[in-house]
This record gives C-alpha cells, sequence and structure tokens, in this order.
C-alpha cells in the first residue's frame, strides 16, 4: 500500500536557488569522452534564466525559470524542466536510473553541466546544456544532488526494515486457538504415567526438594572413669560415691552377722532343750 504523499512532499522543499543561470544548445556528441563545453559557443547563450531545484519526495525537479516582463516580477514563467526521479526506468535502462542518466559533468569545466529535460506536454526528451557564473554556485549545485541521492537511499533502507519488521511479524504472529477451532492430539495405545507436583515432590531427595539436611545421631556420653576425682568447689563427687558404697558395705555385713548371731542363738536354745 503506498503511502500518501506528505506536505512536504506536496510543497516541495527548497535545496537550492540561483539567480543567473546560462542555457545552451549543445551539439551532438562527438566522443565518447564526454561533453565539452568550450563546443557550445559560450558568448551566446540561448537563454539567461534563475534556476531552483526542489525536492519533492522522491523526485528532484530543476527549474529554468525566466521573467517575460523584465519590469514585471510576477511574471516569472518556467523555461525548461528536468525530472530525476531515481526510482524510474528507460526501454535502453531497465534498472533503476543513476543520477549521471540525467545530470552530466563537462570535461573541461567544473562550472557548466548537461541535463536532460522533458517537455511535459509533447512527452519529449532532450539535452541542453547550462553553467553558472559563480563556482561557488556550481559547488552549491553538486551538493544539493549529493543531498538528494543520500535522502533517497535513507528512504529505500527505511522501506526495508520496515518490509523485514513486517515479515518477521508474520512469521511471529500469534498461534493460539482462535473461537471454534479445534486442535486433535493424538495419544496412541499406550499408557502414559503421570506424576502429580505433589508426588514428584515427595520423590525428591531433601535436598533438591529444598528441605532440611538429616542430621546423624549424636554418640553417646563417656562413661566416668571412677578413678577420676571430680569435684565442684568443696564436694567431691567421687569421695560421696566412695563413702555411700563404703557404708552400705559395712551396713550389710552388720545386718549378715545380726542375722548369723540370731540364727546360732536360735540353733544353741534349741540344743538345750
Amino acid at each position: 500500500m503506498t503511502e500518501p504523499p506528505s506536505a512536504t512532499d506536496l510543497v516541495g522543499q527548497k535545496l537550492l536557488s540561483a539567480e543567473e543561470v546560462y542555457l545552451y544548445k549543445i551539439p551532438p556528441l562527438k566522443t565518447a569522452g564526454g561533453h565539452r563545453a568550450e563546443d557550445w559557443n559560450l558568448a551566446t547563450p540561448l537563454k539567461t534564466c534563475s534556476l531552483l531545484v526542489e525536492q519533492h519526495g522522491d523526485k528532484l525537479l530543476l527549474l529554468f525559470r525566466h521573467l517575460q516582463d523584465p519590469d514585471d516580477p510576477n511574471s516569472i514563467q518556467i523555461f525548461a524542466q528536468s525530472t530525476i526521479d531515481l526510482s524510474s526506468s528507460s526501454t535502453n535502462q531497465p534498472q533503476k536510473l543513476s543520477l549521471e542518466y540525467f545530470v552530466e559533468n563537462v570535461v573541461d569545466s567544473s562550472r557548466y553541466f548537461v541535463v536532460r529535460i522533458l517537455d511535459e506536454r509533447s512527452g519529449r526528451e532532450a539535452r541542453i546544456g547550462f553553467g553558472f557564473r559563480d563556482r561557488d554556485e556550481a559547488t552549491d549545485f553538486r551538493e544539493s544532488l549529493q543531498f538528494f541521492v543520500k535522502s533517497i537511499k535513507r528512504r529505500e533502507e527505511a522501506e526495508q526494515a520496515k518490509q523485514h519488521f513486517a515479515k518477521e511479524y508474520d512469521n511471529n504472529q500469534n498461534l493460539s486457538l482462535q473461537e471454534g477451532q479445534k486442535i486433535h492430539i493424538n495419544l496412541g495405545s499406550g499408557k502414559k504415567s503421570t506424576i502429580s507436583k505433589k508426588d514428584s515432590s515427595s520423590q525428591e531427595s531433601p535436598k533438591k526438594a529444598g528441605g532440611p539436611f538429616l542430621l546423624k545421631k549424636p554418640p553417646p556420653a563417656p562413661k566416668l572413669n571412677p578413678d577420676v576425682s571430680i569435684s565442684f568447689g568443696d564436694i567431691d563427687l567421687n569421695a560421696d560415691s566412695k563413702t555411700g558404697e563404703e557404708s552400705t558395705t559395712a551396713a550389710l555385713g552388720e545386718a549378715s552377722s545380726a542375722d548369723d548371731d540370731d540364727i546360732w542363738q536360735d540353733f544353741e536354745e534349741a540344743q538345750e532343750e
């Protein structure tokens, strides 16, 4: 889809305005080396005009204008016009035309050029020569041509990038199911086991699942050596234990001897009877 022309394209962007240029009727090209300004009879120009260079979109217009009435500045008319369209082609050149197809430099001067003009009423093309009085104006004219060529290149690059992104968008279009659209999946005859999130998490190792690490059972406390004395201040734990053991042994000994005395006493009494 072609975009509508912008306001700048319709009005035009002025790139150069020269008050005085000289137009010449040029003879046929004699050699393949190029045109020579010295063959144009420079002292007698065909017409003295002003030059206006305007860019309209992807076209560059060279407007050679003159005053029908020298005393009336509003009587300006176009004497000749050249339309430079680098996107067009010709019968001899099927590819895009270059700038040199429309504007050529002469081989013997930097102030004179050959330009291809078009009669819009008849559609006929012709070539005429023109030149500037001042070399600086000729330099400005070349710069305006280069500015136009670069702007066309930027437009083409922007259009290529736009088409590239549009193609990428088409390739990455939305693949979600539309309303009423169905999708069929052939699962086959085999059974597939599924593991829920809960089951899969329970089968994971504690470390992988993020749970706490299992610690080993602590070793048993070492047994106290009875020969080692442990004391807290004035309290001797081993001393108390030894004293308790000795007192317990003595008490058991006294009780045993007392029982023996009772038994022997009973035995003696039985013999006396």
